[in-house]
């Protein structure tokens, strides 16, 4: 039975499937005409790709992606970085909410101790995007001391080479 819903969600999924179709003949045609003129098929990567989409005059202005967000993360590692444990918090529009909430522990995301580094990343939107860290921050407990002092740090040594902590 087809409920008002389920029509609903028919004619999104409908529009959501048109719009991948028109951004793909889009960036078709942008590979087109570089072939063009090289000669040659050009390597591009996913980020490539949202850079076209994002700049292109083939592409109308609702078609285009809408921007990026920011991804809080929290996590915990062991000495060497091999193992531990992290989850994605929340994701913000703006930079200045993410690094204020983490600065002050915002909804307990440390969980007492549970994890105790937090991380900030830019992520554009679109499918495997590449985030752009804005920010280590470490949560310290004292003896006595239920809440943590949280502060911006270098990134740590355990986190180099690794990319896309909060949606992996």
């Amino acid at each position: 039975m087809i409920t008002p819903i389920t029509y609903d969600i028919g004619i999104k999924l409908d529009a959501a499937l048109a719009r991948v179709a028109e951004l793909e003949a889009a960036i078709r045609r942008h590979i087109a005409a570089r072939e063009g003129e090289s000669g040659e098929r050009p390597d591009i990567t996913i980020a490539a790709l949202y850079r076209i989409v994002r700049t292109s005059d083939s592409v109308s202005e609702e078609q285009k992606p809408c921007g990026r967000v920011f991804l809080l993360t929290v996590l915990k590692r062991d000495v060497d970085g091999d193992s531990g444990r992290d989850r994605t918090w929340a994701w913000y529009s703006r930079l200045e909410d993410a690094e204020r909430d983490v600065l002050r522990n915002a909804g307990d995301m440390f969980e007492a101790n549970y994890y105790d580094h937090a991380v900030i990343e830019e992520v554009p939107e679109y499918m495997m995007s590449v985030a752009t860290v804005r920010g280590w921050y470490r949560a310290s407990y004292g003896d006595d001391e239920e809440a943590p002092t949280v502060s911006k740090i270098e990134a740590p040594s355990w986190s180099a080479g690794i990319c896309n902590w909060g949606i992996g």
